[in-house]
């Protein structure tokens, strides 16, 4: 235990720990919903990195001031991609690298939905059917661009997103496009004077590459039915997909008010997050959990939703993304591959200079202190002087000592130790 011992009878200033909200309802209910649920392996890990993030059951970091002596602990953060509480300075380096994309353009910010009726089959194969949607969505913006532009490609960011406002299950996918493209031979660039994509005939195209899409699936035996078990048999397969045929799906497409920012805001927010935060939730009393949420059936008004712990992880379980998804990329010219080539092209074409992200080459600790205008390692007791020496504690070492007397493990969801 030298790394506790070495601390001991020193001057020690321990991090408040204040406890999340929504991080509360998971730490009070989460147990017991594990017992009753069967949770996926992602799941699983997600519900309890959300309940233990920023608690000793995480380890402890702890650095000491080279002025004054003194020490000073906090509690580590879990890094979930799913954690409401985790993913806001990577939300900030994301949009800093997404605005260093943009071009002198107009850009259009678009949703691709599914119908209703194949919310469970999504349900059942999200690897597989996220994968799907995106492709269908990049393709038919490409093919509907390229047709009315001889071939150019505009440059699109598309994210997926699987939630509702009230948290319900609504898998769709957010793009935002430029409506000024790189020809094939990037030699020269389309800029339409009306730019255009009709959302009858898009919507069309998409239904049709995604049912196609889905009908390979069914022949060659690559999609699980665990929400669906109807659709397995061959009759009621078929009946949904000529039903889909003729039903018309959604596509909504707008120019964005802010040039490209607005949409890159709006993206922005859930690149690194998952559906709720802290900031929409009112109150957590008595086993239920009050938030508030757009009704769009009631044009957007804001209203407020109470549900139980059970169901309110139930819902917040639906969205946990499976392992190894990417939920944002890039297509067209902002394919990951030739990117920055394009860019330059592009750049001298509208003879400007290409634009470089302002933390380009920063660590995450000098990205936090420019964004916030806060040096995280500034000495909390004699407010001179840097931290430095940083060592972290994991949790089971944490646990199974009794640190330092007045700092103790709080908050702790792991078994005590004899």
């Amino acid at each position: 235990m030298q790394k506790l011992n070495m601390i001991a009878g020193e001057r020690v200033y321990m991090e408040e720990h204040h406890q999340r909200k929504i991080q509360a309802v998971f730490r009070r209910s989460g147990p017991e919903y594990k017992k009753s649920h069967i949770l996926s392996p992602e799941q699983e890990k997600a519900l309890w990195n959300i309940s233990c993030c920023g608690t000793s059951d995480m380890g402890l970091s702890v650095c000491r001031c080279d002025a004054c002596g003194s020490y000073s602990c906090h509690y580590l953060s879990c890094r979930d991609r799913n954690c409401p509480g985790c993913g806001g300075l990577d939300n900030v380096i994301w949009e800093d690298k997404a605005h260093s994309y943009m071009i002198t353009s107009t850009y259009y910010h678009c949703t691709f939905t599914i119908p209703s009726e194949l919310r469970d089959l999504y349900k059942s194969n999200k690897k597989l059917l996220y994968d799907l949607l995106h492709k269908c969505s990049s393709s038919t913006l490409l093919e509907m661009y390229a047709s009315r532009n001889n071939g150019a490609q505009p440059g699109i960011i598309q994210a997926f997103q699987s939630w509702g406002s009230d948290l319900k299950y609504h898998p769709h996918v957010h793009c935002i496009i430029s409506a000024t493209g790189l020809s094939k031979d990037r030699r020269s660039l389309a800029v339409p004077k009306d730019f255009f994509l009709p959302a009858k005939a898009v919507a069309d195209l998409f239904r049709g590459k995604m049912l196609s899409q889905l009908g390979t699936y069914f022949e060659s035996n690559k999609l699980r039915f665990a929400f669906c078990k109807k659709l397995e048999q061959p009759e009621n397969w078929y009946g949904l997909i000529h039903k889909l045929y003729e039903k018309d799906w959604n596509f909504n497409i707008k120019e964005t008010y802010n040039g490209n920012g607005n949409a890159l805001d709006y993206i922005g927010r859930y690149i690194n997050r998952i559906a709720i935060t802290d900031a929409r939730v009112e109150s957590i009393e008595d086993g239920m959990i009050t938030f508030r949420y757009k009704d769009y059936k009631n044009d957007g008004n804001i209203d407020s939703m109470t549900l139980s712990d059970e169901e309110f992880i139930s819902r917040f379980m639906e969205h946990v993304l499976p392992k190894g998804f990417q939920k944002v990329r890039y297509y067209g010219y902002l394919n990951n591959r030739y990117r920055n080539e394009n860019l330059e092209i592009i750049a001298e074409l509208q003879d400007r200079e290409k634009q470089a992200p302002k933390y380009a080459g920063m660590n995450k600790l000098e990205i936090l202190e420019k964004h916030y205008n806060k040096d995280p390692f500034r000495c909390p007791h004699c407010h001179e002087s840097t931290l430095s020496s940083a060592k972290q504690i994991p949790a089971e070492e944490l646990k199974a000592h009794l640190i330092m007397q007045r700092i103790r493990p709080r908050h702790s969801m792991m078994p005590r130790t004899a």
